[in-house]
């Protein structure tokens, strides 16, 4: 009984990290947070994105953003660019 209320801890325990990771994540604009403003406007040419988004690479598959097919422009979930390295 005790090993199953030990277990129970630790998962409530990290869900709630979670959680608390998300609400920090949204209020700060982290990889975290969640974007409920969608902003369908590039950033550098102004041209409207499509609502459906096509991630092009692994950052944007787990993290969100996307790519201007018109410039090229990389951003973030956000609609901020992103630095290419």
């Amino acid at each position: 009984m005790q090993t199953s209320l030990t277990v129970l801890a630790v998962v409530f325990g990290l869900c709630m990290i979670g959680v608390l990771l998300v609400i920090f994540g949204t209020i700060f604009k982290t990889r975290w947070g969640i974007n409920f403003r969608w902003s369908g406007e590039c950033p550098a040419c102004h041209n409207h994105r499509n609502m459906v988004r096509i991630p092009r690479n692994l950052r944007q598959a787990l993290w969100g953003g996307g790519t201007c097919t018109h410039c090229g422009l990389e951003v973030d979930k956000w609609n901020r660019p992103v630095a290419r390295l």
